[in-house]
């Protein structure tokens, strides 16, 4: 009896203490959830509060996980999500919240794993299969990223994004899928249709080749014109195998390896012991050398190009480009004023003259600005040939004509980062800096060398 009376006090004090816990955890659960749109890192706070009162509710490990990746917190939101799926308390969207975190923390096999996780649990889900598409890219798994875009494809057949990059992919081994995504991605978004069209080109001009080897440098050649050289080195890896004595193949695949980062003057040499007395390889030997910033190698390279063919202006335009960067402007010209002689009735070459003496500041007046008034008349709507008419009159100080021009070829291309730049310019000299600014923060935008300059005239100008 007196063993039993001990049980029930026991019982009763326990209740006493459990009863205020019980309370208490809810108040705190209460203010976390009042919290969570607001303040996400403290409500992650008080989740894990609650979470340590009441231990037989892990669900509440995976909401404050939830707040700390609301919050920004990556290396909390992991160790939160960690503790949920150990206590098996982690539902499918939390699994893909714990796979962006560990991504933003750079640990993008965990990632990986979280995504994979997250699919098994919840499903086929189009960001999932975006997710894992975007590691297999990254990580150059072709394959894997195939088959992630063609889950994503056959769920949302409406993003134009990874039917684009799906067509890019098949090129390698199934055209006809590859031409119908493609195409897709053109109707879908207008924004691939330049791009859709040069690589239909090489598409259909690959399947009427006798020859394997040159069916795939074509394709490669058309995946390298819309600056896909990862799969264009494919190609040309495919166009060697197939034919070990192909020297445009190899020449090829030297200009991919050097895009891409990798050492590919082997693959040059190669083409060149096959064919020395091609102008093509030359020119493409010419090419590698000035990408790799020797410009005497590329001159030596270009100067055989034109001996072997002397009629094709592009030839003639590199060693302008060539002599140019060797501090040779007389010879430059020669050969800028050559390629545009040969070639009348083609925009670019006239363009390049214009350019040339523009940058330089030189025969501007006898050469430059009749060269950008031709390339204007041969292409009126084109940006590039308006900006090079605004470019020569800047050059020549001629604010007010160059701003003009400037404009007209923002009206032509509003997407024309080249001209925003030289706008920005003019603007600065003629003391309009709200003007400039824009102008600038506009071309800032371009990936490439004109963002670079756009962004260093900008951290000069407006600290």
């Amino acid at each position: 009896m007196l063993r039993f009376r001990v049980h029930l006090i026991v019982l009763a004090i326990a209740a006493l203490v459990a009863v205020p816990v019980v309370l208490s955890t809810e108040r705190i659960y209460r203010q976390a959830v009042a919290l969570s749109e607001t303040s996400p890192l403290e409500a992650a706070r008080l989740f894990e509060r609650a979470a340590r009162l009441r231990p037989w509710d892990p669900s509440l490990w995976e909401l404050a996980g939830a707040g700390a990746y609301a919050g920004g917190d990556y290396p909390e939101a992991v160790r939160l999500f960690e503790i949920a799926r150990g206590q098996n308390a982690l539902t499918g969207p939390r699994w893909d919240d714990l796979g962006l975190a560990y991504w933003n923390l750079g640990q993008t096999e965990n990632a990986l794993r979280a995504w994979q996780e997250a699919l098994r649990v919840s499903g086929p889900q189009p960001k999932l299969y975006l997710r894992l598409a975007n590691y297999y890219y990254l990580s150059g798994e072709r394959q894997a990223e195939q088959e992630a875009l063609t889950n994503l494809a056959a769920l949302d057949p409406d993003n134009a994004e990874a039917r684009y990059r799906l067509g890019l992919l098949l090129t390698a081994s199934d055209l006809e899928s590859a031409l119908d995504h493609l195409l897709a991605a053109s109707r879908l978004d207008e924004k691939y249709a330049p791009a859709v069209d040069a690589l239909r080109r090489a598409l259909n001009l690959s399947r009427v080749q006798d020859d394997p080897a040159r069916a795939k440098i074509i394709l490669g050649q058309g995946l390298a014109s819309v600056d896909e050289w990862a799969l264009a080195q494919v190609m040309f890896e495919q166009a060697v195998g197939a034919d070990a004595g192909n020297a445009a193949a190899w020449a090829w695949l030297g200009l991919a390896k050097q895009t891409n980062g990798q050492e590919g003057s082997g693959e040059m040499d190669q083409a060149l012991a096959l064919d020395s007395q091609s102008a093509d390889i030359q020119a493409q030997r010419g090419l590698y050398f000035e990408r790799a910033g020797d410009w005497e190698k590329a001159e030596e390279s270009y100067l055989e190009a034109v001996r072997l063919d002397p009629s094709d202006p592009a030839w003639h335009a590199a060693l302008g480009q060539t002599y140019s960067h060797l501090g040779d402007l007389p010879l430059a010209l020669a050969y800028y004023k050559r390629a545009a002689e040969l070639a009348p009735n083609e925009t670019d070459y006239w363009r390049l003259l214009a350019v040339f003496c523009a940058r330089n500041g030189v025969y501007l007046e006898d050469e430059g600005l009749p060269a950008a008034v031709k390339a204007r008349d041969l292409a009126p709507n084109d940006p590039a040939a308006l900006d090079a008419v605004g470019w020569v009159f800047f050059s020549m100080e001629n604010l007010e004509m160059a701003q003009e021009y400037f404009s007209r070829a923002l009206e032509a291309g509003p997407d024309f980062t080249l001209a925003w730049l030289h706008q920005g310019q003019a603007y600065l000299a003629l003391g309009n800096l709200e003007a400039a600014y824009a102008a600038l923060q506009n071309a800032a935008q371009d990936d490439g060398p004109i963002g670079e300059e756009a962004r260093r005239i900008l951290s000069r100008v407006f600290p």
